[in-house]
């Protein structure tokens, strides 16, 4: 499983997106169209297929529930959690209260990552990259030691 790339989608009137069509047999042989959306507090939504969402709640479960951080991350990740079915023709609904939360309208991005995408509002997308590309964000030291030995 890999997902890459962006994706410019438009959001129709009722809150839906179309998967690219790349993806629909792959998400439909991993999970028979099944996937979870859930919001990320960076102003995305994360969408999983069925089967890789479970790996990670089943570590978010893991968490020590008498940590106060622990549990507000389950509580956006796990609470704010939906089930979702992509459709014969690859329109998957965003539920309006996450479509709210992540500022969706009609305009996004869908950015594959590897065992998920984010879905972001058109416009934070483009702040996003320029914040990267401005700010140098991908050299400021905090994971330096972890990726210097990455070569691409």
């Amino acid at each position: 499983m890999s997902f890459r790339g962006s994706y410019n989608l438009s959001i129709d009137v009722k809150g839906r997106i179309a998967i690219p069509t790349r993806f629909r047999d792959e998400i439909n042989q991993l999970s028979s169209g099944e996937l979870v959306i859930t919001f990320d507090p960076d102003g995305c939504l994360f969408i999983y297929t069925t089967p890789q969402w479970d790996v990670h709640q089943r570590e978010l479960e893991k968490l020590p529930n008498l940590n106060a951080k622990a549990r507000m991350i389950c509580r956006n990740y796990i609470g704010n959690a939906a089930d979702c079915e992509m459709d014969s023709q690859g329109r998957v609904l965003i539920p309006a209260n996450l479509r709210n939360m992540s500022g969706l309208d009609k305009k996004a991005m869908l950015v594959g990552l590897g065992k998920k995408f984010e879905l972001w509002d058109e416009d934070k997308w483009i702040a996003v990259t320029e914040a990267i590309t401005k700010e140098d964000v991908l050299l400021d030291g905090e994971l330096g030691d972890g990726i210097a030995g990455i070569s691409l």
